[in-house]
């Protein structure tokens, strides 16, 4: 279904005398398919982003509801309006200073970039729940996972060694966590981050819900690529201590399972959107020829591989997969010196 986008705009934007000065121009959207503007109005810029329509209305009200409260703790962009019929969220531009991938790349910048995600970890997190959030589902990780395998099985987006990769996954045993829900994120991958200053926002909060907070700190470290100890860095600052030598050799078992089931969950979902983009790939590809977590970052610096199309999606995808069947941290610290350079 096609819509006038304009009907996604405060009224008094489009009504008023200065309607005909706003311009809209289409960004590539995330993992989850969304479509995403970039709207430049007298008030300012802006972005638009229109879930898929046949999104339950709950499901996206609670979405919003949750950047409305990151974003009262400065950890979110500001909703400045709202359209549930197009399932439309108009929000504040975030404009940058350096992409969180640079600064965590950085040797120089790395160790504060850490203790930054950390603390805005945290501070989301440690968010009360309000009113307004109190029918917040439980996020069902392993349920979504199993989803998303199921319909790319059915479209027959996954080569063989995913599929079984898949499988392994979902029969094991989930290890028992320690921590309390929390209201979490659930995509906490690099483009979702943004640097303004000395705080960092994160984006995209329709997949909010509650979840163990190992979760979006194991997603974190997956897309950054941390090993063992900088995995364990990244918990001790959320906890406001320091690391023990004991916990930079050792990560909890809930933790290194998350690992793996975002590693998965991401990867499948980004097959799948590939797929819907027209990209087929090798679906004969072995798991030994799959791209390297690494190589597709390095491409991507090098401007031979776009991470918004269908190949681009095809080898994220497969990268990620390719770390899902074992441990996660000890796959990086096999594969890279100094974590991610994106």
């Amino acid at each position: 279904m096609t819509i006038n986008l304009k009907t996604c705009l405060p009224p008094d934007w489009v009504n008023g005398p200065q309607a005909d000065a706003i311009a809209i121009e289409a960004l590539h959207g995330g993992q989850s398919g969304a479509r995403v503007f970039r709207v430049t109005a007298p008030a300012g810029v802006h972005v638009l982003k229109l879930t898929a329509p046949d999104e339950p209305l709950a499901s996206w009200q609670r979405g919003v509801a949750m950047q409305q409260a990151a974003a009262a703790a400065g950890a979110a962009p500001r909703v400045v309006h709202q359209v549930a019929e197009h399932r439309a969220v108009l929000s504040e531009y975030i404009a940058a200073d350096v992409p969180f991938a640079a600064r965590y790349g950085n040797p120089a910048t790395r160790s504060e970039a850490l203790s930054q995600l950390a603390r805005t970890l945290r501070r989301i997190h440690d968010l009360p729940v309000t009113p307004d959030l109190e029918p917040m589902p439980m996020a069902d990780s392993l349920a979504v996972l199993t989803s998303a395998h199921n319909t790319a099985q059915q479209l027959g987006a996954l080569p063989a060694w995913v599929d079984a990769h898949v499988h392994t996954l979902r029969a094991e045993a989930i290890p028992a966590t320690d921590r309390a829900p929390v209201l979490s994120h659930n995509d906490v991958n690099p483009t979702n981050i943004a640097c303004v200053g000395d705080r960092l926002v994160l984006l995209d909060w329709q997949t909010a819900a509650m979840n163990d907070p190992y979760y979006d700190l194991a997603t974190a470290s997956v897309f950054l690529r941390m090993d063992t100890a900088t995995s364990a860095a990244l918990l001790a600052a959320y906890d406001g201590r320091s690391t023990t030598p004991h916990e930079a050799m050792t990560l909890p078992p809930r933790f290194s399972w998350s690992q793996r089931i975002a590693a998965a969950l991401s990867g499948t979902m980004l097959l799948q959107l590939a797929h819907h983009l027209g990209h087929r790939g090798d679906m004969d590809i072995a798991e030994r020829d799959a791209p390297l977590l690494e190589q597709v970052y390095a491409e991507a610096r090098a401007g031979t591989l776009a991470m918004h199309n269908g190949a681009g999606q095809w080898a994220l995808g497969l990268a990620l997969l390719r770390v899902s069947g074992r441990s996660v941290a000890v796959w990086n610290a096999g594969n890279t010196s100094q974590g991610m350079h994106a």
